[in-house]
């Protein structure tokens, strides 16, 4: 079995490369877009309308965000809150009449390894309330489910994101503070790179930096995590081998087998199956020496709710009711 996961984290401009003269954005300047995004649709049987598809026994979730781009549009964007970047497919830049810029080329890390990529200029790209201008987007071959492209953290830095799984809708609003929603459980966040989500957690009683990223299918675990569990856990004895690939064409070998107890706040998670090994994105990440894990979809997508809000450094999760997830438990105390 082979774990899929999004293009990752740094986006490096290579050597000599100009890099494109980005305007100030904000709450003024989202205000003056002149292309709206289309209403979201609730989930139906046309696959394109699905915004945010829950994870259940047989298939993992994903969260769709509609993007307008340079005033066509909207198409499907993957949300990854593990990339800092966004991408789009190839399809897309050709549907856009977009050429590659001269010399734009850039590196990729992603979870497996590193690769270069073509960019294109894209003059506006809009999600709700964000707005982004004249901006360079690598174009990939290598996107999940037949997505138009993946939405990386820039420019969110003072937005929210609320995704519903329950209805199938996703927004992205800009952070404004103060309330306190009821049922949900709301747990402070760390930002690495500018806006990489990093949550204390423990597994297993082991104290670990979590990574909330809704770009990977499946939740997977550094080295270090595995050494700190240790093969008394009982964990470890017979792991079932699989291979993790992301956007760059390198595959890496890990093993996966069902953690102990994951407790981010008061949220527990039981019974996660988790790939563990050396992924090259812990070292990018700089986890490589300590214990680390990487929260997947296959865990976010049984939430009823997930709110990230990065103004106020938190992200809140409402779990579902009464529900039996895809080999997990969720449970808030």
């Amino acid at each position: 079995m082979k774990n899929r996961v999004l293009g990752k984290l740094l986006l490096t401009i290579l050597a000599g490369v100009p890099p494109l003269s980005v305007p100030a954005y904000g709450a003024d300047a989202s205000r003056s877009a002149t292309t709206e995004v289309a209403p979201l649709a609730s989930i139906n049987s046309d696959a394109r309308q699905v915004f945010t598809l829950p994870t259940r026994r047989d298939s993992i979730g994903r969260i769709i965000a509609p993007v307008i781009i340079n005033g066509a549009g909207p198409f499907h964007f993957v949300v990854d809150t593990g990339a800092t970047h966004s991408v789009m497919s190839s399809a897309l830049a050709r549907r856009l009449n977009l050429s590659a810029v001269p010399q734009g080329e850039v590196i990729l890390s992603g979870v497996t390894g590193k690769a270069t990529f073509a960019t294109v200029k894209v003059e506006h790209l809009q999600a709700g309330d964000l707005l982004l201008h004249n901006r360079r987007m690598p174009v990939i071959d290598t996107l999940l489910q037949g997505a138009d492209g993946v939405l990386g953290m820039q420019g969110l830095e003072d937005k929210r994101i609320i995704v519903d799984f329950r209805r199938g809708r996703i927004q992205i609003l800009e952070s404004r503070g103060g309330y306190v929603r009821s049922g949900y459980i709301t747990v402070p966040v760390q930002l690495a790179f500018d806006s990489l989500l990093l949550v204390d957690a423990y597994v297993g009683g082991v104290r670990v930096k979590a990574i909330i990223d809704t770009g990977a299918e499946r939740t997977l675990g550094n080295s270090a995590l595995r050494d700190a569990l240790g093969v008394a856990t009982g964990i470890f004895y017979s792991p079932q081998m699989t291979g993790v690939q992301g956007v760059t064409a390198q595959i890496q070998n890990g093993d996966m087998a069902v953690a102990p107890r994951i407790q981010i706040g008061t949220l527990r998670l039981n019974q996660v199956g988790v790939t563990f090994g050396d992924m090259h994105v812990f070292e990018v990440w700089g986890f490589r020496e300590q214990p680390a894990l990487l929260v997947g979809m296959d865990v976010l997508g049984v939430l009823d709710s997930l709110v990230i809000d990065y103004g106020r450094k938190q992200v809140q999760f409402r779990p579902r009711d009464n529900a039996i997830r895809t080999g997990s438990r969720l449970m808030a105390r």
